[in-house]
């Protein structure tokens, strides 16, 4: 029988809200709308109450992507921003993600300069590859808006060359790395380059 102040018996309820808060907090892998909503808000009160401040970000991240996914883009900018704010002061290098995801709302309103500006920081902060392909997609797809052919392409140089260069495992990265730079060949009239790039990714395309 295990005494209810026990240690080990604390040990192991800490660890089991640890469990139910980081499946709460990737909720929107599997729920949307209501549902996720307020899993996302239980996820909020465990982490404040039991968790860490990095936990709340994280939190705050992914419920943001939820109410864009949702076309609710001005809340999914709030949410961003909590999470910016926090890994600001926390883990400054992982702000990389709320970056990215506070420019790609102000794209979804055609503000390509304010978001440059958080695609630039979030480059220099982070230190992850998936992330750091995302932000150079929206950079290259920023400049393409904005008329800056020489910046364009020199982002546009940076992803073929990795999507001819390293191995990829992850087909999703072919996918949005193959479609995007296909879509911004075709703006500057270079079909046969447009052409290889959806080449690339035609047979992972179907059924997604």
């Amino acid at each position: 029988r295990i005494s209810p102040d026990s240690p080990k018996l604390i040990s192991l309820v800490f660890d089991l809200v640890k469990i139910i808060r980081n499946l709460l907090r990737n909720c929107n892998q599997f729920y949307t709308g209501d549902k996720a909503k307020e899993f996302f808000n239980l996820a909020l009160n465990i982490s404040k109450n039991h968790g860490s401040l990095i936990d709340e970000a994280y939190v705050h991240n992914n419920y943001g992507l939820e109410l864009f996914r949702t076309f609710h883009t001005d809340e999914a900018y709030e949410k961003f921003k909590i999470s910016y704010q926090i890994l600001s002061d926390t883990k400054f290098h992982e702000t990389s993600y709320p970056l990215n995801n506070m420019a790609v709302c102000e794209m979804f309103k055609g503000n390509y300069l304010q978001a440059v500006e958080y695609l630039t920081e979030g480059k220099y902060v982070n230190q992850s590859i998936y992330a750091g392909l995302a932000i150079k997609v929206h950079l290259m797809v920023c400049y393409r808006m904005l008329s800056e052919e020489r910046q364009c392409r020199k982002y546009m140089h940076q992803l073929k060359d990795y999507l001819e260069h390293q191995k990829i495992s992850d087909l999703n990265i072919i996918r949005k790395l193959s479609i995007n730079l296909c879509i911004s060949y075709l703006f500057y009239g270079e079909k046969i380059q447009a052409k290889e790039c959806l080449g690339r990714c035609l047979k992972y395309i179907h059924g997604t």
